[in-house]
């Protein structure tokens, strides 16, 4: 069986190349060229040159519109931040003092004279 294959082989290497020799051979290219009977051309002409896919064909911003948009970006930017910042400083500031609550007692007479010297004592205490 093994004499079979390589028989097998061989013939269809044989035809392979046979096919070759037709096709690309000296007078294969005049067969080729027989049955090409016309020249294939490509969609948009001669002079048109096809470009890729990914290429881009949109025309260029103008360089103010570039200025304007990055300055809309940088403030919006900035306002971000600010507002950021507002935010965490209004939080800590209500978190840090909730529940830190001051009590004063002001004692004091309930009449003074004119022109009199007193002192009042003011205590207080956190709760």
């Amino acid at each position: 069986m093994d004499t079979d294959a390589k028989t097998y082989r061989m013939g269809t290497m044989e035809r392979l190349e046979e096919l070759e020799q037709k096709l690309y051979g000296p007078e294969g290219n005049g067969a080729l060229a027989r049955r090409v009977r016309k020249p294939v051309v490509l969609p948009g002409g001669q002079g048109d040159e096809v470009k890729p896919a990914w290429e881009d064909v949109r025309p260029p911003k103008p360089a103010n519109s570039l200025f304007y948009t990055r300055m809309v970006k940088i403030f919006i930017g900035a306002a971000a931040v600010i507002a950021f910042l507002g935010a965490a400083f209004f939080l800590f500031m209500y978190l840090g003092t909730r529940g830190q609550e001051v009590e004063i007692t002001i004692p004091g007479r309930e009449t003074a004279e004119a022109g009199e010297v007193f002192t009042i004592p003011v205590s207080f205490r956190n709760i």
